[in-house]
Parts: C-alpha cells; sequence; structure tokens
C-alpha cells in the first residue's frame, strides 16, 4: 500500500510540474518576439520568481500544500487577462494573441465547493462567496454577469481583509502614511505584502506571490472595469472570474486553508 500511495503521490507531482513547464514554455514562446518594454517588468519578475520557486520545489520530496499548477494556472491567467488591456497601441495587436490557458487536467466543477469548504475554515462568510459567484454566474439571470463580478470583488477584499487586517498592516514596515485626507488608508499592495510575509511560510513561495501583485492588482481592476460597462460578453467575464478564482486558490494553497 504505502509504495502504492507513493507512486500516485509522484505521477501526480510529475503531471503538476511538466504542465507548469507547459505554461512556461507557452509564455516564453509568447514573449520572444517582444522587445523589452518598461511595461513588461513586474510580469517578468513575477514569472522568474515563480520560476525559481519551482525549480527549488521539484527538487525536494517534501509535501507542500501547495499545488504548483493551480500557481501555474494562475499566472499564465493573469498576464493573460490584463494583457488586452495593456495601453501601449503599438503592442495591442500582438498582445491580443495571447491566449488564456488550458485549465491544469485536474480541474473539475467539484473544485469550487472543496475551496468553499477550505475557505470557511478561514470564515463561514469567505465559503457562501465563493459558492455564490459561481452559482450567480450560470443562475441565468439578466443581471448574472455583473452580480457575479460584484461577488468576486467581495470575496477578494474580504479574504484579504482577514489576511491582512488593516491595523496589522498599519503596525507593519509595508504600510506607508498617505497624502490627502486618509493618511491612514490601507492599499491592497500593501495588503499583499503583508500577506505574503507573514502569512505565509515558505520566504520563496512569499516573494512570488508578492511579485505578482501587480498582475493581481490588475485582474482586481478588470472585475471593476467590466462591472461597470452598460454591455457584457459572458466570455470576458467568465475569464476574469477565472484568473481572480485561481489566484484565490493560490493564496488558500499558500496560506494552508
Amino acid at each position: 500500500m504505502f509504495f502504492g500511495e507513493r507512486q500516485r503521490y509522484y505521477a501526480a507531482r510529475a503531471q503538476d510540474y511538466g504542465y507548469s513547464k507547459d505554461i512556461f514554455q507557452t509564455l516564453s514562446t509568447s514573449f520572444d518576439n517582444v522587445s523589452d518594454d518598461p511595461a513588461f517588468s513586474s510580469t517578468e519578475k513575477s514569472l522568474s520568481k515563480f520560476h525559481d520557486f519551482l525549480r527549488a520545489r521539484e527538487v525536494q520530496s517534501d509535501a507542500l500544500r501547495f499545488d504548483v499548477s493551480s500557481a501555474s494556472y494562475a499566472l499564465a491567467s493573469t498576464v493573460s487577462s490584463t494583457a488586452s488591456v495593456v495601453s501601449l497601441s503599438d503592442m495591442q495587436a500582438w498582445l491580443r494573441k495571447v491566449q488564456p490557458p488550458t485549465p491544469p487536467p485536474n480541474w473539475s466543477k467539484d473544485r469550487v465547493e472543496l475551496y468553499a469548504k477550505r475557505l470557511e475554515t478561514l470564515e463561514p462568510e469567505l465559503g457562501k462567496l465563493a459558492r455564490s459567484v459561481w452559482q450567480t454566474f450560470y443562475g441565468g439571470t439578466d443581471s448574472a454577469d455583473r452580480t457575479s463580478l460584484f461577488v468576486m470583488r467581495q470575496l477578494y477584499d474580504h479574504f484579504f481583509a482577514i489576511l491582512a487586517p488593516g491595523n496589522d498592516v498599519r503596525k507593519s514596515p509595508f504600510f506607508k502614511e498617505k497624502s490627502g485626507n486618509q493618511p491612514l488608508q490601507v492599499h491592497r499592495k500593501e495588503r499583499l505584502q503583508y500577506a505574503a510575509s507573514f502569512r505565509v511560510s515558505d520566504k520563496s513561495l512569499g516573494d512570488f506571490l508578492f511579485s505578482e501583485a501587480d498582475q493581481v492588482l490588475e485582474i482586481y481592476e478588470r472585475l471593476n472595469k467590466l462591472h461597470a460597462r452598460e454591455a457584457l460578453d459572458p466570455n470576458d467575464v467568465r475569464s476574469v472570474l477565472v484568473s481572480m478564482q485561481a489566484v484565490i486558490e493560490l493564496w488558500a494553497d499558500a496560506v494552508c486553508l
């Protein structure tokens, strides 16, 4: 039995890392013909950090409760989802050719419920929101697309408010007072940096997660922009919802829910 279990474990690991390598190959090929540009600096940093993390983790036999294929999917999703809204007019035609990645082979509709239950261990409301996003999206009502975007935004904000409470962030070295009427306002990037440093025990994983902060915040901005439009494309809505779902799952794994 032991050897059978270990064989299945390593087979699953091989599948995860094989999928991740395929993702990196696809992204690498996509970016090969693009000249250096500051717009891609955060993406390149994030890819480099995750690549280093994968190389270090792949040679270790200890089981970290972290799905590397989901992490790869989250990263590739943020890249592809934000590509179409980059403001550089001379790059837009190329960027729109960057297609969303195919989900990992082990993904299924049961995955939403799995992560909803894990989020519930942190706070029951998180599980309700996680289910509500997709129940609403597939509900078929006139406002389903717009409402599902709103609920996903609620899920993200509530999740990171728990991982990085405002008072704790303000006491940390990552907080800076703001100019204007709200000097003690905590920005989302400060919450991400706090959570990556204080809620993730694996330092290399925490470094990767914070390196991806700009892409994650771009996904959040897309939630807002899509929510504000008069007409919505269901495929566009689903793309940004799936991208943020992957981000939430990535962090749930990272903090060991």
